[in-house]
């Protein structure tokens, strides 16, 4: 059992393919991809993986700004 953390991205995914994430989703598809080939390789997920996924999808300041404008 395990889990890849998504650095505060789950509101930009919103269940759509990643292709049409465009840009925003790039680092998003770079650690699946890196993921999967090493699971794939029959070994388990590295630190470098998890940790790009857990990397926020947009910056602190404007994560926090959109929840900001969310409770007006």
């Amino acid at each position: 059992m395990g889990g890849l953390p998504l650095g505060a991205g789950e509101g930009m995914v919103r269940a759509q393919p990643l292709q049409q994430l465009g840009g925003q989703g790039r680092t998003l598809r770079k650690a699946l991809e890196s993921a999967a080939e090493e699971l794939a390789d029959g070994q388990p997920v590295s630190d470098k993986s998890r940790e790009l996924l857990a990397k926020p999808v947009m910056p602190v300041w404007l994560y926090k700004l959109g929840g900001t404008i969310g409770w007006v």
